[in-house]
Parts: structure tokens; sequence; C-alpha cells
């Protein structure tokens, strides 16, 4: 039987030679790591605003540390029980009147015998999903314009 032996410098441990060696899988986590940075850690430091009595002359590190005090007002504000209620109210609402409709228009678009028909119906349904609801109403309102527009 036969052993496996590794040839190493004398100062490079196991796992360094095998890091060494795979260089490529660490290189094509950067874009991911980098990303999860932006997008997740950097904006932590803009939640501190929450933390704090922010004045936009002396910015975020120059206002004055609150703690919880903000929250701790808002709690025992006369509204906070009208904007839970109202918050809960309105998204079962929606999903009552929204949740049937997407399900109906489903099967309708599932009907339609014409594919490009079907296909332009689609992009235009998951557009939102997608880009911006003001880029939208912009587009929109180009073309509709009553001079430059299409109709």
């Amino acid at each position: 039987m036969k052993t496996l032996t590794y040839k190493f410098r004398k100062n490079m441990s196991i796992e360094c030679h095998r890091a060494k060696k795979r260089w490529q899988l660490y290189l094509m986590l950067v874009i991911p790591f980098s990303l999860v940075l932006i997008f997740s850690y950097m904006p932590m430091f803009g939640i501190q605003i929450a933390f704090r009595d922010f004045k936009a002359a002396r910015g975020i590190w120059g206002s004055d540390w609150v703690g919880l005090l903000h929250f701790k007002t808002f709690f025992k504000s006369f509204y906070f029980n009208r904007v839970v209620t109202n918050t809960l109210i309105i998204s079962l609402y929606s999903l009552m009147a929204n949740f049937p409709l997407q399900i109906i228009f489903a099967l309708l678009l599932n009907i339609v015998t014409k594919e490009k028909f079907k296909k332009i119906v689609q992009t235009i349904t998951y557009m939102p999903h997608f880009i911006s609801t003001v880029v939208i109403v912009g587009i929109l309102f180009q073309f509709f314009n009553n001079v430059t527009g299409v109709y």
C-alpha cells in the first residue's frame, strides 16, 4: 500500500499548500464577498441614524447618541396601535385581493395561443419586479405623451 506524501517547503503548512493550490476558487469568491460587504454591511453604518439625534448639519458622526429614545417615543405614542393595525389590515386585504387575481391572470395567460402576445404580456407584467416604479411611470408618461407619445 502506498502512502501519499506531499512535498512541502520547510515553513509551509498543509493548509497553506492547499490554499495555494486552489487559488482560483478563492479568486471566484472575491466578487460575492465584496457584494455582501457593499450591500449588506456598509448600509449598517446608516442604521446609526435611528439611534442618534440626527442633525444634517452635523452629519451622522457628529450627532448626539440617544440610544433607543426614538423607539421608546414611537412605541408609547398614540399612533403606534393605529399604525400597526392599519399595516396588518392593508397587508391582509392586499393578500386576499392579489393572490386570486394572480392565479386567474396566470390561467388566462396560459390559454392565450399567440406566443408573441403572450411573451409581451409576460414581460410587461414582470417588469415592475425588476425595474423601479419611478422608471416605469416615466416610461408610461413618455409613451402616452400627447405631443411625442405613441398614443
